[in-house]
């Protein structure tokens, strides 16, 4: 188990929008070729039964205990077509939350560092998603 602390900041949304640059670092720089998987849980997650290796899958996200109830209009997915965290009203499955993912180290490295670009690249544009990362591991 690692622990890594994240710098602060005067806004939770620039932690939040951080979490894939510092977990794509973390990968390149300790992880790689060291481990097989990778789980990314936020701080204050709780959990109420036994998490074990059914977990195991190349890709796993857990749905957002807010919205899992919720049909898939109500989702707060990012809607300005502007964003490249954009899904299309009729598009998406389930809405994901952004506290707790994981799975196999290249597809989670793969999952970071493309959140992690189109979230810069929205940003040289002047534009946050709706919910920072979470908005781009949704789309």
């Amino acid at each position: 188990l690692i622990v890594r602390s994240v710098p602060s900041s005067k806004r939770w949304q620039e932690i939040s929008a951080r979490r894939m640059e510092l977990i794509q670092t973390l990968i390149k720089e300790t992880l790689l070729n060291n481990v097989d998987y990778i789980f990314c849980l936020d701080v204050d997650s709780k959990f109420h039964s036994r998490w074990g290796t059914e977990s195991l899958g190349g890709l796993v996200a857990v749905i957002h205990p807010g919205y899992y109830q919720d049909d898939r209009n109500k989702f707060p997915y990012e809607r300005r077509p502007s964003s490249r965290a954009y899904l299309a009203p009729g598009e998406g499955d389930f809405y994901y939350c952004g506290g707790a993912f994981g799975g196999l180290l290249m597809e989670v490295h793969q999952l970071a560092k493309t959140c992690r670009k189109n979230f810069e690249d929205d940003a040289k544009e002047n534009i946050e998603a709706a919910w920072q990362e979470e908005s781009h591991l949704n789309r």
